[in-house]
């Protein structure tokens, strides 16, 4: 074992199943469901005692095999060799060594999770400070949305306007008609613009994402006027398309947001800022 030493509280805490010149599988008795255990030499120390638990000393890397381990554990405590519980962090590798997930607990300034895409930039932080938690999602995940059911019959796709669905309470169904007062908002996710949190079941075909704030590209139609940055948006009697506001007394109750690009001509998806009013 290259000079690493395993030390064990009672023999009768486990016996070996299988092992090599790089790692050992350990199989605890008196569980459910029985679990093996692999620990490495190179950078784990066990140290094993009954009862009422076994603990598990890591003076290095602790490298999990790709297994299910069951236990009867109901919570445990990541310590310091010496015993304390101290700062530290955790980190979650994939198969090419990037630290994918991080937990962190900074001295006495609360824990943290962060979240990483494949290049290593963070896409979502989880932080429980001293002053309260937060949340922060980067990258282009831009509104808020929530989860409706929607008209069957209605091909919807992302960018589309919805409005409240009056023969079924709860559903949505596509806009067809100008200043519509029951406008709900756009479906999410057009131009790969994705929600940073949507609330309710996952999406299906029967089910759609609905922007309700934040920025989101919509399907707008220049034909009943040009549109500018800036400009008030509402329903029109284009399928699931905005048009810009004319007649603000008329609009009230179905203005669907603001306008962030130009529109000239034609129908296409401009990037939009909800705010349903």
């Amino acid at each position: 074992m290259r000079g690493k030493r395993l030390t064990a509280g009672s023999v009768m805490v486990g016996f070996i199943v299988g092992f090599s010149a790089s790692h050992f599988g350990l199989l605890k008795p008196g569980m459910v469901r029985a679990a093996i255990q692999h620990f490495y030499f190179n950078s784990v120390r066990i140290g094993l005692s009954l009862p009422p638990l076994s603990d598990f000393f890591a003076t290095g890397d602790l490298i999990v095999s790709r297994r299910t381990f069951t236990t009867d554990l109901i919570a445990g405590t990541l310590k310091d060799p010496d015993g304390t519980t101290t700062s530290g962090r955790v980190r979650v590798r994939d198969e090419q060594g990037r630290d994918l997930v991080e937990v962190m607990a900074p001295e006495n300034q609360g824990g943290s999770i962060a979240v990483r895409g494949p290049d290593g930039n963070t896409t979502v932080q989880i932080s429980g400070g001293p002053s309260g938690g937060s949340i922060q999602l980067n990258g282009r995940s831009l509104d808020l949305a929530e989860t409706f059911e929607v008209r069957e019959k209605d091909v919807l796709e992302p960018g589309h306007v919805v409005v409240i669905d009056p023969e079924k309470p709860g559903r949505l169904r596509i806009s067809a008609r100008a200043y519509d007062s029951g406008v709900a908002g756009m479906i999410a996710g057009a131009d790969g613009l994705q929600s940073g949190v949507v609330l309710g079941p996952q999406s299906d075909d029967a089910h759609k994402p609905v922007a309700l704030s934040g920025r989101v590209y919509t399907w707008a139609d220049a034909a009943y006027g040009k549109i500018k940055p800036g400009d008030l948006l509402t329903t029109s009697p284009t399928p699931g398309h905005a048009m810009r506001v004319s007649d603000l007394a008329r609009a009230q109750g179905s203005i669907i947001g603001k306008a962030m690009e130009d529109l000239d001509q034609g129908k296409g998806r401009i990037l939009v800022l909800v705010n349903l009013q």
